[in-house]
């Protein structure tokens, strides 16, 4: 009994992850997996945890939200409670999001996401855990036209203007993609500007149909 009582009382440290899901939206998980004494100790026990379900007809966990950030303007919080509660261990879905218009296309943009879990437990503990992500989509589409440009221009009227353009842009995302490898988010930031000014396009979407 007092093993057991030891067990439920371990400190929880949640995890997360975000993934980019095909330049439509950014899949975020739990991956905080199950409790090990020795290699995952401050995960979640196991199926009948007492961070996760009901214990004794109370819930443990009372609130349970993600919060985004983008270029450091803050979304709205979303619940999660649900998804924890109903989840199934050890790696599970937190959340989908996929912003869209009106009329149901993404609306993803171009820039660095902080993805904050804040975990809320009966007695007022808080558990907090963030990470980021970078997203180049609508560039990355601004490139592949520019390709597109050269190819056409160079075929039917030798004109160097679309490949000189398309050499610097290319240039300039390669080291956009490997600034964000290194987590330089202010060295990616002014990369993306540079090319979406090049591009011709904001933070959001090209509108070049690349998916």
């Amino acid at each position: 009994m007092l093993l057991f009582y030891y067990l439920c009382l371990m400190p929880l440290i949640p995890k997360i992850q975000a993934c980019l899901n095909s330049c439509s939206g950014i899949t975020i998980k739990d991956i905080t997996g199950f409790y090990n004494v020795v290699s995952n100790p401050f995960a979640w026990n196991n199926n009948s945890t007492l961070w996760k379900t009901i214990i004794l007809g109370t819930p443990q966990l009372v609130s349970a939200t993600i919060t985004i950030t983008f270029n450091d303007v803050q979304e709205t919080p979303v619940s999660v409670l649900t998804a924890i509660q109903g989840s199934i261990f050890p790696n599970y879905l937190l959340l989908e999001y996929t912003p869209v218009n009106s009329e149901g296309t993404s609306l993803l943009k171009d820039g660095h996401y902080n993805i904050k879990l804040t975990l809320t437990d009966i007695n007022n503990v808080v558990y907090v855990t963030d990470t980021d992500i970078t997203v180049w989509c609508n560039v990355e589409c601004c490139i592949q036209k520019l390709s597109a440009k050269v190819a056409s221009e160079l075929c039917n009227t030798c004109d160097t203007e679309a490949y000189d353009t398309f050499v610097l842009a290319d240039g300039m995302f390669t080291a956009l993609k490997a600034v964000s490898e290194c987590n330089g988010t202010q060295e990616f930031n002014k990369l993306l500007t540079k090319l979406q000014k090049l591009c011709g396009v904001s933070t959001g979407d090209c509108g070049c149909g690349c998916s």
